[in-house]
């Protein structure tokens, strides 16, 4: 409940195991000091209170919940772990992704307020990650989709902001629901990457801007 930042020292650990609530009432910051501690959760994270908490730390949600009520829950490192899970933010809430984060299986939720994608989110080559976001869905302002992977839309992503988005490598995005490009930034398709709108898919564009290639030719394909 309080403003004090909370360190994770050295290479120590805070495991929030499936049975455990990490309740966020309060602005703040849990830090790294003199190594890189650990943030893991299988279980639930809840952020309540108009008001703003970082997590610098490494984190690794693991099939955990994190619901977001009210204010700002921000994750900012660059290892950052999305195994599956479920991310719920309420119409007074705010999830903010910076940093790099890594993802794997299926994230999923309901996003009454907002979900903002600012940073890189990585998908290892030989690998697929999913992300089912229904009302609001994902708000990808900045940053970019990377690792070589497969990242694959059943929900709702909206391109938003003036800010550039990539798709970098031999990354594929493959969107199955809808793609709303509302934002007036450059869209890159980098390097040989590959953004596949599918029958079920809807790409909407929205707003004045473009879709170019940087350092190669990525390509846009329409089922």
């Amino acid at each position: 409940n309080g403003t004090g930042v909370f360190y994770l020292a050295n290479t120590s650990r805070f495991n929030n195991l499936t049975t455990g609530q990490l309740n966020i009432s309060t602005s703040g910051s849990m830090q790294a000091a003199s190594g890189s501690g650990t943030l893991t959760n299988t279980g639930l994270i809840k952020k309540t209170g108009d008001n703003s908490f970082t997590i610098y730390t490494v984190s690794e949600n693991n099939a955990g919940t994190m619901l977001i009520e009210e204010g700002a829950l921000t994750f900012d490192n660059t290892i950052n772990k999305l195994n599956s899970g479920t991310y719920t933010v309420k119409t007074a809430g705010t999830l903010n992704w910076e940093g790099n984060h890594t993802c794997t299986g299926t994230l999923t939720g309901q996003i009454n307020g907002a979900l903002n994608w600012n940073g890189s989110l990585t998908v290892a080559a030989a690998t697929q990650a999913t992300l089912n976001f229904s009302t609001n869905g994902v708000r990808w302002n900045s940053g970019y989709f990377t690792g070589n992977g497969t990242l694959k839309n059943t929900g709702i992503v909206n391109l938003e902001t003036t800010g550039s988005k990539s798709i970098y490598g031999t990354s594929v995005f493959d969107n199955e629901a809808t793609f709303n490009i509302n934002g007036t930034g450059v869209f890159y398709l980098a390097n040989s990457s590959t953004y596949n709108n599918l029958s079920s898919g809807t790409f909407n564009i929205k707003s004045s801007g473009s879709i170019q290639a940087a350092s190669g030719s990525g390509t846009l394909k329409n089922a």
